[in-house]
């Protein structure tokens, strides 16, 4: 497991193997029980979860580590919501609900992040990410 192999598909290279990366399955406790014993519920603590998904990533050799830093909470006053199919053990993850804040692709074009969000402090948001950069090298420096 490298990151140059992850780097070098990202970058439209071949490296001696297929480098891999996943983009769910380390909250799929099931797959992770299975992999590497650890018995991981939906309800499990946080650093059990945490943990279970590094031995997933090493037990399957992941070459690049897929990481999101801002998401639904942050952008909650203007987004769209396409569903979700059952994806999840039990089907815990399906959503039927269907939303777009925007009639018209005009309107998508006229939109404003800064008059719906307002203005962002620009230093948070860099230790911010820096921070979260810096906790995903530490748990997977490999990747």
């Amino acid at each position: 497991m490298t990151c140059s192999d992850g780097w070098a598909a990202l970058n439209l290279e071949m490296p001696p193997r297929v480098p891999r990366t996943e983009y769910s399955v380390t909250e799929h406790w099931g797959v992770i029980e299975a992999v590497t014993g650890l018995q991981i519920r939906p309800d499990s603590p946080p650093e059990l979860k945490r943990r279970g998904a590094l031995a997933l990533m090493r037990a399957w050799h992941f070459d690049f580590r897929w990481s999101t830093l801002i998401g639904g909470d942050e952008l909650a006053a203007c987004h769209t919501d396409m569903g979700h199919a059952e994806y999840a053990a039990g089907g815990v993850d399906r959503r039927d609900t269907v939303y777009c804040p925007f009639k018209s692709p005009e309107e998508v074009l006229a939109f404003d992040p800064w008059e719906t969000y307002g203005p962002q402090d620009e230093e948070a948001l860099t230790r911010r990410f820096e921070e979260h950069y810096r906790r995903q090298h530490e748990e997977t420096p490999e990747m």
